[in-house]
This record gives C-alpha cells, sequence and structure tokens, in this order.
C-alpha cells in the first residue's frame, strides 16, 4: 500500500463513517508505506513497533490473506496457493467496514473477488477500495495481473451487487496514478459508526 492510498483511506472513513468490525482484504501485519506523494522518494511507517497499517481504527481487525495461515479452498483442501477470492468467501457475512488496498492487480479473477468482498460485508457496511491504474509492473507480494480506472473499479462494485457512493484517482510521482472507490451494501447503517483520529507518521 501507498501512503497516498492511506490518506484517502483515512479520508473516505472520515466522511462515511467508520463500523466495526474491520477486515483488511489482502492486507499486511507490518505498517510500511511507499511515498508516491509530491516529492516522495522513500518509505514511511507509523513509529516502532510498527502495528498494522489500520491499527488506528481498530485494534484486532482481520486480515484476510493466504500469507496468514488460511490456505484452505471453496472445497475444504488445503492449498498453499489458493487465490484471495475463494479464501474471503470462507469469512462470514460479519464486517461493517472492508478495506482492500493495492490488492486487486493481484486478483486472478478480480470480479470474483469483488463479489467475496461483497460477500463479507454485512448489510449497510462500508467499503475502502484502491489498485493502480498507471503504475510499473510490481510482482510482490504476488503475480501483477491488472490495472483499473475508476470507471473499471466501479463496474465490478457493481457487479458485485454494491452501492457506489464515489470514486476518484490519486496523482504519485512520475505519472503514477492510483483509482479508488467508496461503496456500500445497501443502505450505509448509520448505527455504531465510531469517529477515527489518524496517526501522525514519521519517516524511519
Amino acid at each position: 500500500m501507498t501512503h497516498i492510498e492511506w490518506e484517502q483511506g483515512n479520508a473516505v472513513l472520515e466522511k462515511w463513517g467508520l463500523r466495526l468490525p474491520m477486515a483488511d482484504v489482502g492486507g499486511v501485519r507490518e505498517c510500511v508505506m511507499a511515498d508516491y506523494s509530491e516529492g516522495g522518494t522513500g518509505t514511511l511507517r507509523i513509529p516502532e513497533p510498527t502495528p498494522p497499517p489500520w491499527h488506528h481504527l481498530e485494534k484486532c481487525y482481520a486480515i484476510i490473506g493466504p500469507q496468514y495461515g488460511d490456505r484452505t479452498d471453496l472445497h475444504g483442501k488445503e492449498d498453499a496457493h489458493a487465490p484471495l477470492e475463494e479464501i474471503a468467501y470462507r469469512m462470514p457475512t460479519r464486517f461493517g467496514t472492508v478495506l482492500c488496498t493495492s490488492t486487486m492487480e493481484h486478483a486472478r479473477n478480480p470480479l470474483a473477488l469483488a463479489c467475496a468482498i461483497a460477500h463479507v460485508m454485512r448489510p449497510g457496511g462500508l467499503l475502502y477500495a484502491s489498485a493502480p491504474f498507471s503504475w510499473p509492473v510490481h510482482g510482490d507480494p504476488a503475480e501483477d495481473l491488472w490495472r483499473f480506472s475508476e470507471a473499471g473499479l466501479k463496474h465490478l462494485a457493481l457487479q458485485a451487487g454494491l452501492c457506489v457512493l464515489e470514486t476518484g484517482a490519486l496523482q504519485a510521482t512520475a505519472g503514477r496514478s492510483i483509482s479508488w472507490l467508496a461503496a456500500s451494501r445497501g443502505i450505509l447503517s448509520a448505527a455504531d459508526v465510531l469517529t477515527i483520529v489518524r496517526p501522525e507518521l514519521v519517516k524511519s
């Protein structure tokens, strides 16, 4: 995830409201973010010890991904290469907020992943998703397969049965850009909305 995606995610949650519990689909456990904002050349992180990047929102949120032990496919078989879209379908429909940043481009089937995300969202839940539009190929942590415009992310969300709240583009250095989207599963719930306070990032 990049710093500008993290900042936009916080802005989306400040605008539309944080609902717990929360899940990060394809997320990481250590808060290290590439700084591609104007003039940015290095890496930013929350001061040591480095918690997961959304730790300031919920201390023990779910991180959904094969690198964290859930490697079972839809048929109940152990699979070290189980695609993320299958793993997400095994999670309960319970999350009030779902985050999916810099992940969609690594999915074998982006529409299936969008449907899996909709599956884990409870009615009235909120999604913040972002994915590269103009970006160098990167194969870490998984094969880099796709690029997404705002319209592309919107299409995936609508095909998954979600309601699109807003979309946008983030401009980074060297002509790089990232598309982002906020969506809901049905009408956004007004219950259990929490105020968020984001931490200040410092250079490590």
